[in-house]
């Protein structure tokens, strides 16, 4: 499908595929711990994980960056209250 909508919907029909995200990192204040990953299947991530390629490339090595988690609430058109917490990857910069 064309758009993310409609590959959304085609996914949770299983027609396409879903998103399939892996994010390698290091923690900035502990490095020991060696590289760890997250991986997600957020389709909220997925709307925005062009931005963050394109941030990356921009630093063109080794970035400082913030992932977080955050609450999302709204009402839905029927007046249903629904909720999910969506990851949040924001690069800050080059490592220094």
């Amino acid at each position: 499908p064309s758009t993310m909508s409609d590959r959304q919907a085609a996914g949770r029909q299983g027609t396409a595929c879903n998103p399939d995200i892996f994010i390698a990192f290091t923690l900035a204040d502990d490095p020991d711990l060696g590289r760890l990953k997250f991986v997600t299947g957020s389709w909220q991530m997925a709307k925005e994980i062009g931005a963050v390629q394109d941030a990356l490339e921009r630093v063109g090595g080794a970035a400082r960056a913030t992932l977080s988690l955050q609450q999302v609430e709204y009402v839905t058109k029927s007046g249903e209250q629904r909720r999910y917490t969506k990851p949040v990857l924001k690069v800050i910069g080059a490592v220094e």
